[in-house]
């Protein structure tokens, strides 16, 4: 939300432990324990 407002296509940030990492065609995922398969793009910070 910004200014009381709902923002489109925003998305909440959260994390998790990798559990791996695999391509396809149409890229690379992240595995996320709990949290299912990310886009790459998606990843803003690995720690």
């Amino acid at each position: 939300m910004q200014g009381g407002k709902k923002i489109d296509g925003a998305q909440a940030l959260s994390f998790g432990m990798v559990g791996s990492i695999s391509t396809n065609a149409q890229g690379v995922k992240v595995n996320l324990n709990g949290l299912g398969s990310v886009d790459l793009s998606a990843v803003r910070q690995i720690l």
